[in-house]
């Protein structure tokens, strides 16, 4: 900060001037130089095609657990085929709902299949 600081008071008056009067795009470049702040801006594009990148896979996810809904099958007396019938068509989250039944149905008591479920 204190070498920003510093640049900044050795501005000639012409250079101060031209700051005021700049568009945007020249005052965004003006500061990024006289703050360095170019590897934040590199990380916050990082982080964002990361964020990016993990939305499109979270979506990929839960449209094969939405694929994966479409063959559950109850016997007509079941009650949970009217809940199925209800979230398909209302389209309410499935994931923890389908762990619960893959848990009940399975005999599995590890939480990290709900966990991973209601994650997507």
């Amino acid at each position: 900060m204190r070498t920003s600081l510093s640049k900044s008071s050795c501005w000639r008056r012409g250079e101060f001037r031209k700051l005021l009067t700049a568009d945007t795009a020249t005052r965004e470049g003006i500061f990024r130089k006289l703050f360095a702040t170019q590897k934040y801006e590199m990380l916050q594009d990082r982080l964002g095609e990361e964020c990016r990148k993990l939305e499109r896979e979270n979506e990929k996810l839960k449209s094969e657990v939405l694929r994966c809904a479409q063959t559950v099958r109850f016997a007509p007396q079941d009650a949970r085929k009217e809940e199925l019938d209800e979230r398909r068509s209302s389209g309410a989250p499935m994931g923890a709902w389908l762990a619960e039944l893959l848990e009940g149905a399975c005999g599995w008591r590890q939480s990290g299949v709900r966990a991973a479920a209601q994650a997507g």
